[in-house]
């Protein structure tokens, strides 16, 4: 599975973000930041079974891709990545 910048981690908690056009637009409302959380959180189930998650890196020259949009979620995700168990356990952060 790929992580998307839909859904990041920065230093102010989780963003939700939606691609329209040539930028990223903040979600405003509850219910679509936690369709979106739920949907991420549903994706990854199978990681337990092997699955693999890449998060791609950023491109300064691309302003849709950012690495400040990749690398805060990255970061966590390599601090709560369970090598022993396969578990993530970063979903209350």
């Amino acid at each position: 599975m790929t992580w998307d910048a839909d859904f990041r981690y920065s230093p102010k908690g989780w963003e939700s973000e939606s691609f329209c056009g040539n930028r990223w637009n903040n979600i405003n409302k509850e219910e679509r930041k936690q369709y979106l959380k739920n949907a991420y959180r549903l994706l990854l189930t199978p990681v337990r079974q092997g699955m693999v998650v890449v998060v791609p890196p950023g491109d300064c020259k691309d302003a849709t891709r950012h690495p400040s949009f990749y690398d805060p979620t990255f970061e966590l995700g390599s601090l709560f990545w369970n090598n022993r168990t396969g578990e993530v356990s970063w979903w209350s952060k």
